[in-house]
């Protein structure tokens, strides 16, 4: 098991997959620490870091989407009828 520093914006699910297509099968834990966040590979060993660590550099994961108006409702618990509602619409 090795770590990797955390740099920029990570999909554990990607990154799992660019990794398995490499031959490196392992599991991808994401860790948050006070220093920083850090990246679990299981099953990877220190002789396979750099392997690793060039596959992460070039990784570039998916950019974060804003979440809807109905999502954000939802997370509230509230529907687009109850806003209307509230709103006297």
């Amino acid at each position: 098991m090795i770590y990797l520093d955390i740099t920029k914006n990570v999909n554990g699910d990607l990154l799992q997959q660019e990794l398995l297509i490499a031959g490196l099968e392992t599991e991808v834990t994401v860790y948050s620490y006070p220093e920083g966040q850090k990246i679990q590979l299981n099953n990877v060993e220190e002789s396979d870091r750099a392997l690793a660590q060039s596959i992460y550099d070039v990784h570039i994961a998916p950019a974060p989407t804003e979440p809807t108006i109905e999502q954000k409702l939802a997370a509230a618990g509230l529907t687009i009828d109850d806003l209307k509602s509230a709103l006297g619409l």
